[in-house]
């Protein structure tokens, strides 16, 4: 019988959780971190500045129509206007000659061909639904079943573009990004719900772990849990279509699980419901998003229709792009489809924040909120600003130049990321 307890470093102070079997004097340990999701949290530090705001837009000033109303998205403190200065990204740099492109790109969250994946996804989806559907992640692991095609020169032009300081891409026609509703309506990810964190919890939790000096691979995690015979053969190597470009699926990064996850797996297995999970980003999701607003791919004819993303995938559905016309059609920005995942309404409409909403709209309520996106993996905080005022004319609002952020704040205390 496998056996669970705690244990502190007399030295360090440090806590481990000990893991054994009656019987065996082999035990293994694993260091563990408070947790601040679940039964066994501690109560939250008092907050000293929570960033309320009693509206989240107010009216434009439309001095050529005023019968014409307008509505701009609020953002929670003046944030200085400095059109002068330049916001950083990739292609910026390359104009400096600071940075040039190499022969090949790796992406975090590109394809590798996992023998036993797609059987074992199978095996979940038919064993699991119900577990699944609970945790509202059943479409967005369904998705993962599918191969997405991506072309090398739009994917370079957009990360040109990109602006790592307010996660928004810098077109000639205002900025845009990938928001929470997208991820939501293209990829079925849930917005609401607890937040997601990667600790290992004390024995109380009763939560089985491996240390990260006994890895555990992705070959070896499959072969345990999926016996079934293996249906599906290793993907040839691609060729090339009129210039490099290379092909991607769903396959995660990396070869080895982390034992972190597992009370998140543990969670989602008792059917609760958990925000976005951001780790290293399926790079999927942006060829996705890229198809969708930029019309980079083309349709399936024939096959599902839910979730969204799974419309443009398969080998083959990228479209052809040379650099120059990459650069036209991601830096221009004109032909971006600033509609394409709106919830639109036939007449105007007042959502009010009083938790009765229904889930779909109070989805959308979440993705109009400017707020900073954290992330907790083990010891460390990482926070990544989420500035919806920024992109607004995606959810049917007036975008206007907006004021710059004054500070860059993507790694904070916990007392301060549990501000947003």
């Amino acid at each position: 019988m496998i056996f669970f307890k705690d244990y502190t470093c007399p030295s360090s102070q440090l806590k481990y959780l000990i893991v054994g079997t009656e019987g065996s004097t082999v035990e293994t340990k694993f260091l563990v971190q408070d947790s601040f999701v679940g039964r066994y949290v501690d109560p939250w530090p008092q907050l000293r500045n929570t960033l309320h705001m009693r509206s989240w837009t107010f009216e434009y000033d439309h001095k050529s129509n005023k019968a014409s109303k307008v509505w701009y998205l609020e953002k929670p403190n003046p944030q200085c206007t400095n059109i002068a200065s330049t916001l950083s990204n990739l292609g910026r740099h390359m104009i400096l000659e600071e940075l040039h492109w190499g022969d090949n790109i790796v992406l975090e969250g590109e394809y590798h061909c996992i023998p036993g994946y797609w059987e074992w996804t199978e095996d979940v989806l038919s064993k699991n639904g119900q577990s699944l559907n609970n945790a509202c992640i059943s479409d967005a692991v369904f998705a993962y079943l599918f191969t997405y095609d991506r072309n090398s020169n739009i994917i370079q032009a957009f990360c040109e573009a990109w602006c790592p300081q307010t996660n928004t891409l810098l077109t000639s026609t205002r900025e845009t990004s990938i928001s929470l509703w997208d991820l939501h309506i293209l990829g079925s990810l849930p917005i609401s719900g607890v937040p997601y964190e990667e600790v290992i919890p004390k024995s109380t939790e009763l939560t089985e772990k491996n240390n990260g000096n006994m890895r555990v691979s992705f070959n070896e995690w499959i072969q345990f849990w999926c016996k079934k015979d293996l249906n599906y053969e290793k993907a040839p190597p691609m060729k090339e279509k009129k210039s490099r470009r290379l092909s991607s699926t769903h396959n995660p990064t990396g070869n080895f699980i982390r034992p972190k996850t597992f009370k998140i797996a543990s969670l989602m297995a008792s059917g609760k419901r958990l925000d976005h999970i951001r780790v290293y980003f399926p790079i999927h999701y942006v060829y996705c998003w890229l198809a969708y607003y930029l019309k980079t791919h083309y349709p399936l004819t024939s096959g599902p229709s839910l979730p969204r993303m799974v419309v443009y995938s398969g080998e083959g559905a990228t479209k052809y792009f040379d650099k120059d016309e990459a650069r036209k059609r991601v830096h221009w920005g004109e032909s971006i489809v600033w509609n394409a995942t709106i919830l639109s309404r036939p007449h105007p409409t007042y959502y009010i924040d009083n938790g009765k909403a229904p889930e779909l709209e109070l989805a959308y309520f979440m993705s109009l909120r400017f707020n900073y996106l954290p992330l907790r993996r083990g010891g460390s905080f990482d926070i990544e600003p989420y500035s919806s005022h920024r992109f607004s004319r995606q959810f049917g609002f007036h975008q206007d130049i907006p004021g710059y952020l004054e500070n860059d704040i993507r790694a904070e205390s916990l007392d301060e990321g549990l501000r947003y």
